[in-house]
Formats: C-alpha cells, structure tokens, sequence
C-alpha cells in the first residue's frame, strides 16, 4: 500500500515537473513575441516620423511652388506624386502595426490567456 502510495506520488510529481517546465516554455515563448512587437513597433514608429517628416516637407515644397509665380508643371506633379506616395507610406505603417498587434494578441489567445493581459497578469501596452 504504502509503495503504491508513493509510486502515485512520484507520478504525480512528474506530471508536476512536466507541466512547469511547458509553462516555462510557453511564458519565454509570449516573452519573446512581446519583445518582438515591442521591436516591430518601434521600428514601425520610427519609420512612421520619418514619413510623416518627408510629407511635411513635400507639403511645404508644394505650397512654395503654388505661390512661386510661373511654377513649372512638371515639378508640381512630381511632388504632388511623392506627396502621394509619403501619404500612402504613412497608411502601410500604420496598417504594418495593426497587423503586429494582432500577430501578438492571437499569439496570447493561442495560448490560453486574455488578449488584456500578459503572463505576468499586468496589462499589455500598445504605443
């Protein structure tokens, strides 16, 4: 009785052990996305200001050549196209983190939480 006893014991403390060293993995592996988003979306941000920054600067280029007298045409269009463009740039990015942040949230869903908390139970920030 008694060696039954402590078989199920040891059994049982082996299942234990195994599902800890799962949790662990699964705590690095969201630990690791995190990071991951967190990089993505820096890289996003940053590459965000710079578009944002390029169209300031095409906007202002634009107006100066509306109030030149005589601009040329074919200048006008050319940055009204690269006026496009940076717009279009600034959309993708923001559309690129969208896309990370649901990347993270189904990551954290996949693994048995709620899309508000992390592993450690604190909220999950998105800048």
């Amino acid at each position: 009785v008694v060696e039954a006893r402590e078989a199920a014991a040891q059994a049982a403390l082996a299942e234990v052990e195994a599902r800890e060293a799962e949790l662990v993995e699964t705590v690095e592996a969201i630990e690791e996305r995190e990071s991951a988003l967190e990089d993505a979306e820096a890289s996003v941000a940053q590459a965000r200001e710079a578009a944002e920054a390029a169209l300031r600067q095409l906007e202002q280029q634009q107006q100066g050549q509306v109030a030149a007298p005589g601009g040329d045409a074919e200048a006008m269009a050319a940055l009204q196209q690269l006026l496009i463009e940076a717009k279009l740039r600034v959309a993708e990015l923001d559309m690129q983190k969208e896309e990370y942040r649901h990347r993270y949230l189904l990551a954290i869903r996949q693994n048995g939480e709620t899309p508000s908390e992390t592993v450690s139970g604190e909220k999950a920030s998105f800048a």
